[in-house]
């Protein structure tokens, strides 16, 4: 990726943003997918401008978006990764906790993104060779996070959806302390290179464009991740759709602490039962 490319994906990602903010002030309907969950005009509308806007910058690239599937070979070098509105379930209920992510991959290996939260105009952004920054209305801010931190002082962030009574004995049980709880993947990923925590438990699986952008942003801050058992995601995707899904949890944790994290997130799902 050189400057100006870059640049492009970054338009991209803004000029989509503009798009669902108008969508939300205009008024929608909420949908279902044929898997339940829920789809508005704005994840539509933005899926097409982003679809567009990248064949026409990138000709040669593969494209996996949330709402329309691979468009382009499998083993194409480089491969976009589209979630128009993460967060969606936030964005219908008019609460903040959604934003649109553009990821790209190449040879199974998360190498650029960007992360926008329209609704407050901040973007995140990072990947190989390519310093992760945050872009706010005050400015731009570096997002190292390659540095130590109080293991007794670190903070979970989470879905609205995790069980509560699964939280609540995680944060007993880990000694990490109760964090915000957020809809959108690339937000919290955000939160946690901002500074505002310190790890992220995804509880249930992910899907390839939940998780291409915030990668790429977390390795350009130094932030660490993995999927549940410490292995390393892997992104192969193929024509099937059930290969886009991750088949573990995940966890990004910053502060070199990412090994215990690990363990005591693991103990604890194997202590829990309900009731």
């Amino acid at each position: 990726m050189n400057e100006n490319d870059t640049k492009r994906v970054i338009a991209i990602a803004r000029d989509a943003g503009r798009l669902v903010e108008q969508i939300a002030k205009d008024g929608f309907q909420t949908m279902r997918k044929a898997d339940r969950s829920v789809v508005t005009r704005a994840d539509l509308a933005a899926d097409a401008l982003i679809r567009e806007a990248l064949q026409l910058a990138f000709p040669n690239d593969a494209i996996l978006t949330e709402e329309n599937g691979l468009i382009g070979p499998p083993d194409a070098e480089f491969i976009w990764v589209v979630d128009p509105v993460d967060g969606t379930r936030a964005f219908a209920k008019g609460q903040w906790g959604y934003c649109v992510m553009i990821g790209r991959i190449n040879q199974g290996r998360p190498v650029f993104g960007v992360i926008y939260d329209s609704n407050r105009d901040v973007l995140w952004m990072g990947g190989e060779s390519i310093p992760a920054v945050r872009v706010d209305p005050e400015g731009v801010v570096d997002l190292s996070t390659n540095r130590q931190i109080d293991r007794n002082t670190m903070r979970l962030v989470t879905s609205p959806r995790f069980p509560n009574a699964l939280y609540e004995r995680m944060v007993t049980d880990t000694g990490l302390h109760k964090g915000r709880r957020v809809n959108s993947v690339g937000i919290k990923v955000g939160m946690l290179c901002n500074g505002e925590a310190e790890v992220y438990f995804s509880y249930h699986p992910l899907s390839f464009w939940d998780t291409v952008a915030p990668c790429a942003i977390a390795t350009a801050a130094g932030t660490t991740y993995s999927l549940l058992d410490g292995t390393d995601p892997r992104y192969i995707p193929s024509m099937e759709p059930e290969t886009w899904v991750h088949d573990q949890p995940f966890v990004f944790s910053v502060g070199g602490h990412h090994s215990d994290v690990l363990s005591a997130i693991r103990q604890s799902l194997s202590d829990y039962g309900p009731g």
